[in-house]
């Protein structure tokens, strides 16, 4: 348990946007996915039509012979597909 309780404090103190020490390794690790947590959070948070009621990350999508992944595809509040990729 002690394991685990240094863990979630580590977390607390690396692992956010303010974080002073931006070269730990819980600042650094998977910074995409990381991104994409806290893009997804604020779009969840916010009270615009961009507000998503469910997001699935790295949705691989193709198109006339194309292939990519889409970084975020939701589904807002009123139904309608929203979509974010690079």
């Amino acid at each position: 348990m002690a394991v685990l309780e240094k863990l979630v404090h580590q977390l607390k103190i690396y692992r956010h946007s303010l974080a002073t020490d931006t070269k730990h390794r819980l600042y650094r690790a998977q910074p995409e996915r990381w991104l994409e947590t806290l893009v997804a959070a604020i779009r969840r948070a916010s009270t615009r039509v961009w507000t998503l009621s469910i997001s699935i990350p790295q949705v691989p999508a193709s198109s006339a012979g194309d292939r990519g992944i889409i970084d975020l595809l939701g589904v807002t509040r009123d139904g309608r597909l929203a979509v974010d990729s690079n």
